[in-house]
């Protein structure tokens, strides 16, 4: 009975050590790829009022992109992963601001395919990194979907011709979604012109990006971020690295979808989890149902533009 015993304890515990090392090795894999940012456009600035009595802290260094375009962020959460030779941030919210869409118009040629003049304000973003890099996530992914990495100079303004330090992009040519949820992959060499900027915490609490909300259209949609997130759908929820998921809209309960009713893309929400206790002392109401069992305040922007659910937790 001893030897017997012994035995079941030594198979339990290779039993247990296996599945721990299989578990392992899938959260590694899965993790290769993890949320690095998102955006909208808006031809006014009304969402810094906006952001501010959220409590949000804006970042003092802006950017500037072709088309006359001026980019605001919102840092939050710790530094991303990435290859030691690239820049690091936290994860992060980009507000876009369009100083003038006919520009903007006429030097992108995405924009100029839609044949849409509102097409600036519908435009979304949502954009994931490489643990590896993109070169090398680039080679693995190529098998499956077709692929395309460009690059972008910091200071495009005064060279755009030469190879400097810049912006990596890895795009998706053939992606089953539309302009207006524009989805790849970003790098950041190192030498960024605002490599020493500080990060600033937020008084509403703000610490975790957690995930979106969106309204999958197709099979295809589905199998897109499938692949290229290198992970499955459980349940509509799909599992971005370690601690972000995209959250299936048509799967929300009928009272939370309620809380999304005035939005009109298919890119409904953008989920950040802050401390409940700096919540708490921000001037706006929770929402009534529960968001995924969590109290939630919402910042509400236009209907062409997603919406941030603060998660108490």
């Amino acid at each position: 009975m001893k030897i017997l015993s012994k035995l079941i304890l030594v198979t339990t515990v290779l039993t247990l050590s296996s599945c721990a090392k299989q578990k392992n090795k899938m959260q590694e894999s899965h993790s290769e790829v993890f949320f690095n940012h998102t955006y909208f456009h808006s031809t006014d600035k009304s969402f810094l009022e906006i952001l501010n009595k959220a409590g949000f802290s804006i970042a003092d260094n802006t950017t500037d992109h072709p088309g006359s375009i001026q980019s605001y962020f919102i840092f939050i959460g710790d530094l991303m992963p990435g290859p030691k030779e690239t820049y690091l941030t936290p994860a992060y919210l980009e507000f876009s601001f369009i100083r003038d869409p006919q520009t903007y118009l006429k030097n992108n040629e995405a924009y100029a395919e839609t044949n849409d003049p509102k097409s600036p304000l519908k435009w979304k973003g949502y954009s994931l990194g490489a643990s590896q890099g993109l070169k090398k996530y680039s080679e693995k992914i190529a098998k499956k979907l077709k692929t395309e990495l460009k690059h972008k100079n910091y200071n495009w303004k005064q060279n755009s011709t030469d190879q400097l330090p810049g912006w990596n992009f890895l795009v998706f040519p053939e992606s089953p979604f539309n302009y207006y949820f524009y989805t790849w992959f970003t790098e950041s060499d190192s030498n960024h012109p605002n490599k020493n900027r500080s990060y600033e915490s937020h008084s509403n609490g703000a610490k975790n990006i957690s995930g979106i909300v969106l309204d999958i259209q197709n099979e295809d949609q589905t199998q897109f971020l499938e692949l290229i997130t290198d992970n499955k759908f459980k349940d509509g929820i799909l599992s971005v690295g370690k601690n972000h998921f995209i959250y299936r809209y048509n799967l929300l309960t009928k009272m939370e979808k309620a809380l999304l009713k005035n939005k009109e893309h298919q890119y409904k929400a953008v989920l950040i989890e802050a401390d409940t206790k700096k919540l708490d002392s921000i001037p706006l109401p929770y929402e009534k149902p529960l968001f995924r069992g969590k109290k939630v305040k919402i910042v509400r922007f236009p209907k062409t533009q997603w919406d941030i659910f603060l998660l108490a937790n």
